[in-house]
């Protein structure tokens, strides 16, 4: 029969996608971190070679500590284009939260084990024998843990991570102490708004880590970012973004800001399910225009605004 085994890897990511083309099923093994840029470059593949004709789809996410909203699109797409059954791996804690905050986990059927599925559905061993020998290939991938020098991993060549660690350590310093940040819009500078968003949630706000997990403060600090490089300024190395806080008794007011092209001409609806998913995780969102000139850097139009309003219990 024989399988047909693709794999792409984008350094913290690792997927294989294992095709049974006499019973049309593709088996999917996701492991590390499915960050935005590697997650869309994957998407484009899977509707090139996958969504053309209706496949069955199994999707495994056991080795998976990280969603970007565009890896959460792209399991949406699963759901709507397959011929008769998508199965995805129960979701681990350290996932399952995005797939909660928009519903998505309420639409999957989920299983426990791979080897209960050739006994349930038209699948074969020998494609959960490649699938399960896959799982365990990447194993490591699936650490619960991320501190910022992992996520830094996520987009400096491991050669170059001490180097680049070293670079960012006084912008850590000032993470740990400061109201704002005036940032490169650049994706290695995505762990310092990490650091910076965890002290707030945590220390100055006083969340805890069961209102906020470490996971969607990651998230969130991923998701701004990302925005801001690919469509404020269209992944120009010279612009900037401010994030900043504002506390008080009720609420936690966190404001990211960019100058680039501004919301309505550089956001395309397809990425929507981001907004969607920070919409969830506060209670209230307020986005406009850049409210002061550029202080350093390019400016490319009017800029944006993010407003993230959160109440304190």
């Amino acid at each position: 029969m024989g399988i047909e085994t693709y794999r792409y890897e984008f350094r913290q990511m690792k997927v294989f996608m294992n095709f049974e083309r006499f019973q049309g099923v593709w088996g999917f093994v996701f492991s590390g971190a499915l960050d935005t840029e590697p997650s869309s470059r994957l998407f484009k593949w899977v509707k090139e070679n996958c969504f053309k004709r209706k496949y069955n789809y199994i999707v495994d996410l056991n080795n998976v500590n990280f969603c970007s909203s565009t890896a959460i699109r792209l399991f949406t797409a699963f759901t709507k284009n397959y011929n008769e059954f998508v199965l995805f791996s129960k979701l681990a804690k350290n996932i399952e939260r995005p797939f909660k905050l928009i519903g998505l986990d309420k639409f999957l059927t989920f299983y426990e084990d791979l080897v209960e599925l050739p006994s349930k559905f038209n699948v074969s061993e020998e494609l959960i024998k490649v699938m399960r020998t896959q799982v365990a290939e990447t194993l490591s991938f699936a650490l619960t843990r991320r501190s910022w020098l992992e996520i830094l991993g996520a987009y400096v060549p491991r050669e170059k991570l001490m180097k680049e660690a070293q670079k960012l350590s006084p912008y850590l310093t000032e993470a740990r102490h400061s109201k704002s940040l005036l940032l490169p819009a650049k994706y290695e500078y995505i762990p310092v708004v990490y650091v910076f968003l965890t002290r707030i949630f945590y220390d100055v706000a006083g969340f805890s880590k069961e209102e906020v997990g470490e996971d969607i403060i990651e998230f969130i600090a991923k998701e701004l970012m990302s925005n801001a490089i690919r469509y404020g300024y269209d992944y120009r190395l010279d612009g900037y973004i401010e994030v900043s806080y504002e506390i008080n008794q009720k609420f936690l007011m966190i404001d990211f800001i960019d100058w680039g092209k501004g919301i309505g001409k550089g956001a395309k609806k397809k990425d929507a399910i981001g907004l969607h998913l920070l919409k969830r995780i506060f209670d209230k969102i307020k986005i406009g225009k850049a409210p002061y000139k550029v202080p350093k850097g390019i400016s490319l139009g009017p800029g944006t605004h993010i407003r993230l309003i959160k109440k304190r219990k």
